[in-house]
């Protein structure tokens, strides 16, 4: 084998393990920002008060964002699916912002409940927790 092949193969394998590693990095980070996402939600939930409830709304909305930003590891229609689960969320967590605005606990505990539903969706139409 000529040097040039050996050195073209190596840096393929290199390749191709940079590839494998950002994969994983990614895949690591999205399942962080969902664990934020459901630990912040539950708060979100349980809060008794606009004042308690906004602080987890932030959190929900940075997570949300973050994961839309990150490449999820799928096929092209799954791609597609985990990102309009995530414009979906983001779109409810604007109107739950709204309600805070308002004063309105019990609306922005109603749009919660759909973040939940939608949350619940995307994840059986990816066959993920």
């Amino acid at each position: 084998m000529t040097t040039f092949k050996m050195r073209l193969i190596s840096g393929l394998m290199l390749a191709s393990i940079g590839v494998m590693a950002g994969s994983i990095a990614t895949a690591g980070e999205i399942k962080q920002d969902m664990k934020e996402m459901k630990k912040n939600l539950r708060g979100a939930i349980k809060s008794d008060s606009v004042e308690e409830l906004a602080p987890y709304i932030e959190s929900l909305k940075y997570a949300t964002w973050h994961a839309s930003n990150l490449n999820f590891d799928g096929s092209a229609q799954e791609k597609n699916t985990y990102r309009e689960g995530l414009i979906k969320v983001h779109k409810q967590l604007e109107e739950v912002d709204q309600a805070i605005k308002n004063g309105d606990l019990d609306g922005a505990k109603r749009v919660l409940s759909q973040v939940r539903d939608t949350q619940e969706t995307y994840h059986d139409k990816l066959n993920v927790e």
